[in-house]
């Protein structure tokens, strides 16, 4: 059962979307831009007239659909469509590489796509040897983050948006502590097909990004970083899940009391794109506000030591893939 302020802030009056010209002259990236709450953030982020909107999407074809979407609402926009699959590392640096060469500056990137598995599923990895979820919603997030941070640098004013959930602070942090009271790697555990937990590892990914998060800000002190709580929104999150068997349906019996008060994806794009103007870091934006974690774990001795193991392994990792990424990180 989610906490009561779930209950309440799914309820709170939300502060307006952004209106105006305020992105005149800004380059934007968003990623996971052709469904749910990407896709009605790609709606209002045209809006505000960027110079450049870049929709970065896994499939070109639904990615040029919700293009056109976009343009048919504001035929101005000067949009596009790159392709970026989070799955692959090779993509995640293509992407970058891409970026950096083509573009003069990055002013915003909104680092939005992620993924949900099938709870009852079997754990699926990458190309690239680890858990799915994982890479996509930590791993490749956090590489992208660090190679787009030259071209972000190159901006007077550059922001770093990471959509982000409040369910990170439900989650049971026991994969994480067991790692690190065993003296062996975070990274390990989590590739590890035994220890997989289908139900928990989305709600655990969104622990181990804001642990990220966290140590991200001081070390990027140049970029504005806001890890957004769009809330829980109507959206195809759990596009993974069939619903064709007994075992798919019981996918949806933890989430059913909750659904009446699921946001509109509308709703919930407006807290991103709100954080993609923010005046200052926050590595919680909640309900259009910077506000601490509720996570109690990040808290906890525990939580500090796993935070700075987790971040360190990234770092190691995103520095294996990507020879030169971390060069931009203040330590």
């Amino acid at each position: 059962m989610p906490p009561l302020d779930f209950f309440i802030s799914q309820w709170t009056p939300l502060p307006a979307s952004p209106k105006g010209h305020v992105l005149r002259g800004k380059t934007v990236i968003l990623t996971g831009a052709n469904s749910g709450i990407g896709l009605a953030a790609a709606h209002q982020l045209a809006a505000l007239e960027p110079d450049h909107l870049i929709l970065a999407c896994r499939n070109i074809k639904t990615g040029e659909a919700a293009l056109a979407s976009v343009c048919k609402q504001s035929p101005h926009v000067n949009a596009a469509v790159w392709e970026l699959d989070l799955a692959s590392f090779a993509s995640v640096k293509a992407f970058a590489e891409r970026a950096n060469t083509e573009l003069d500056r990055v002013d915003v990137a909104i680092l939005n796509a992620g993924i949900s598995p099938n709870r009852a599923a079997p754990m699926k990895t990458t190309e690239d040897g680890h858990e799915a979820t994982h890479q996509v919603n930590v791993l490749a997030t956090i590489l992208l983050a660090l190679l787009l941070a030259p071209a972000l640098h190159r901006s007077p004013a550059p922001h770093l948006v990471i959509t982000s959930s409040e369910v990170h602070g439900w989650a049971d942090p026991a994969p994480i502590i067991a790692p690190l009271r065993a003296n062996r790697p975070i990274l390990t555990d989590f590739d590890d097909r035994a220890l997989y937990i289908g139900h928990d590892r989305y709600f655990v990914s969104k622990l181990l990004l804001q642990l990220i998060v966290r140590r991200l800000i001081p070390a990027l002190p140049r970029v504005v970083i806001a890890s957004v709580n769009p809330g829980m929104c109507a959206t195809n999150l759990m596009r993974d899940v069939s619903f064709s068997s007994l075992a798919d349906l019981r996918e949806l019996l933890p989430f059913a009391h909750i659904m009446p008060f699921m946001r509109g994806a509308g709703r919930g794009a407006a807290m991103v794109v709100l954080a993609a103007v923010a005046p200052e870091s926050a590595e919680y934006w909640h309900v259009g506000v910077a506000a601490s974690a509720p996570s109690v774990f990040m808290a906890t001795m525990s939580g500090m030591r796993a935070g700075d193991q987790y971040f360190a392994e990234v770092m190691a990792l995103c520095e294996r893939v990507a020879p030169g990424s971390t060069a931009v990180l203040q330590r």
